[in-house]
Order: structure tokens, then sequence, then C-alpha cells
């Protein structure tokens, strides 16, 4: 488990063998980002490239708002240059059936 704040952590973790499943953990906030969180993402991916024990990582959150939180962290990614999925690629995953 990975958190900012003593009293709510941002991101939660579940390691299910070679699985994680990453939820967002900002229901109040609809999961959107925010500079504690982008921080807290950006120090769980530099630490999973030192491991070779997860292959997938599936990432989730809490509440109802999983398609606004994958397009938030897709505008991230892009303000970072970085190359990314659609936001409706992002969401389709993102969102429960």
């Amino acid at each position: 488990m990975t958190a900012t704040t003593a009293a709510k952590p941002l991101t939660l973790v579940e390691n299910r063998g070679p699985i994680e499943i990453l939820t967002l953990n900002r229901p109040e906030a609809l999961n959107a980002m925010s500079p504690e969180l982008a921080d807290e993402l950006s120090a769980y991916f530099q630490g999973l490239q030192k491991r070779r024990d997860v292959r997938v990582v599936l990432m989730r959150a809490e509440g109802r708002a999983s398609a606004r939180a994958a397009t938030s962290i897709r505008k991230h990614l892009l303000r970072q240059g970085r190359d990314v999925p659609s936001a409706s690629m992002i969401s389709r995953y993102a969102t429960p059936p």
C-alpha cells in the first residue's frame, strides 16, 4: 500500500502474483489527477521498473468515476511527452461492465 497522508492513502496496491491491482482512492474528487496522486503514481511505476515479479498492472478507481480518472491519467502522461492509448480505449478497460 502506498500513502501520501496517514489518514487516507491515494492509491492502494494489491499483489496477486504476477498481477498487481492499483486502485486510485480519491472517490470524493472523482479520482481526478492531483500533484500528490501524480507523485504517487510516478513513484509506483518507477519502482515497478526494477521488479521482475509483476507482469501486469490492472488500474481501477474507487467510486463511480473511473473513466474520468483514466482520462486524467492520459492527459498527465501526454504532458510528459509519453505515447499513450486513446482515452476511449483506456476508459473501456477502466469502466466496469
